[in-house]
């Protein structure tokens, strides 16, 4: 080898050993530079965007300097102008990070809420109060902080459906071993020591639910609206019979009996509850009217294949849904003037909440799209799936806004809406995901700052 051609061998091999050097530098990022996010100087930002080492494979620049897929910096949030703004809480946020099992919004006077802070600018405090389907633990959340209070610790494992009505009243319903026999246990959180979950540590809270057993094989059962009685439906060999008691369980009284199978249930209002024969599209459907204090019952809708109905708090209005070859139509029904027409949307009436302060107007989940299938019972076993937005029905006017697109301000997730419920004042809603059970709140009016 010559000369020249040694020291140009020498020289090649010293630019590799350089080069290799500074790639494993911007690789480390285990050094602390002057400037810039993460400890990364400028000097080193500049050579990383010059340099495709820099970075992991597949990672942009931004991602590497501490930004999530959502473009969101740690520690920060996105607001809907797209601004970057520390410390405020997005409009639309998961609320729990378990699966629940059941969940209430409530509302209380500031004054009355036992908070020792509160951002919030409102005459009166909302929060949420959640079930974990996993533990069974109870866990309260304002609408306005991020942190989570551990009301109860009491662990129920594998609950299939909690109840969650006002004072801190919970049912749990879940199988026994043998996997066949449906316990309910009705139970009331009692005042806990003050204990939060953040995202480094949990300390467990004092507070733990007492109560009673009912009747084993309760197959439907509710809290009134109101939050002071129950209602449940038992299973005999010949018949249906429903009982409706005080929220601690006393003074359980018969008030419906029926040769009719399987029914479903909600309570509107005080002394109103709803019976609706289970739904089927290829069988006609029937919903009842109970009075529970005087123990009539009278028929409201009926002939109507995959029936499912809700009702306004005053039974003015009520949404329905009716099967049709694979497919179905949602409608309004005035029972006053028997008035019955489509809606402007296309939902089930499951995936609805009304307002709390004009009954005309209900919170819908709506799906995007709407495979064919035989409805509601392809949805019900988790046959079809849905992708919701969220709409504003005012069945007076007669017309239908989408008010939030999910998709678009979660970051391209979907979600398979139920269990709505509104805040009072129709400030907040929240809504379960069925396709993982996990807990969203989404405000409905602005903050202090405006929506964030």
């Amino acid at each position: 080898m010559t000369t020249k051609n040694r020291y140009i061998a020498i020289i090649v091999l010293i630019t590799l050993i350089l080069l290799g050097f500074l790639g494993w530098w911007l690789a480390s990022g285990s050094h602390s530079g002057a400037t810039g996010t993460g400890g990364s100087s400028s000097f080193q930002k500049t050579l990383q965007n010059f340099f495709p080492f820099g970075n992991p494979a597949g990672t942009s620049t931004a991602q590497a300097q501490g930004q999530g897929s959502s473009g969101a910096s740690t520690g920060q949030t996105i607001n809907e102008s797209g601004s970057n703004a520390p410390g405020i809480l997005p409009r639309l946020r998961e609320l729990s990070s378990e699966p629940v099992a059941g969940a209430g919004i409530f509302s209380l006077p500031i004054s009355a809420s036992l908070r020792s802070t509160s951002t919030s600018t409102a005459s009166s405090s909302d929060f949420v109060i959640y079930v974990e389907k996993g533990t069974g633990h109870v866990y309260r959340e304002y609408t306005d902080s991020p942190t989570q209070e551990l009301l109860s610790a009491t662990t129920i494992p594998k609950i299939d459906t909690a109840y969650v009505g006002a004072n801190r009243a919970v049912a749990y319903q879940y199988f026994k071993s043998d996997n066949e026999t449906l316990e309910t246990f009705l139970g009331h959180v009692a005042d806990p020591v003050i204990a939060t979950t953040s995202s480094s540590n949990t300390t467990p809270a004092s507070g733990k639910v007492s109560g009673i057993f009912l009747p084993q094989d309760i197959y439907r059962f509710d809290i009134g609206p109101a939050g002071d009685r129950i209602f449940y439906l038992t299973q005999g060999v010949d018949s249906d019979t429903g009982y409706v008691a005080n929220i601690d369980g006393s003074k359980s009284t018969q008030v419906f009996s029926t040769p009719l199978r399987e029914l479903d249930l909600s309570w509107p209002t005080t002394d109103t509850v709803l019976l609706n024969t289970s739904p089927d599209s290829s069988v006609d459907g029937y919903l009842f009217a109970l009075d529970v204090a005087t123990k009539n019952v009278s028929q409201v809708l009926g002939g109507i294949p995959g029936l499912t109905a809700i009702a306004n708090p005053d039974l003015s209005d009520y949404i329905y849904s009716a099967s049709t070859f694979n497919g179905f139509v949602t409608h309004v029904y005035k029972p006053s003037t028997n008035f019955d027409a489509t809606t402007s949307i296309t939902t089930l009436p499951e995936k609805c909440a009304w307002s709390t302060v004009n009954v005309n107007i209900a919170y819908c989940a709506v799906p995007t799209s709407i495979p064919q299938a035989g409805y509601p019972e392809s949805w019900y076993l988790g046959d079809v799936s849905f992708s919701d937005n969220i709409w504003k029905l005012d069945l007076k006017a007669g017309t239908s806004t989408e008010i939030l697109n999910f998709s678009q301000q979660s970051g391209g997730q979907s979600a398979d809406m139920i269990d709505l419920s509104v805040s009072q004042g129709d400030r907040y809603l929240i809504f379960t995901n069925k396709k993982d059970n996990i807990l969203w709140g989404y405000r409905l009016t602005a903050t202090a700052n405006g929506f964030i």
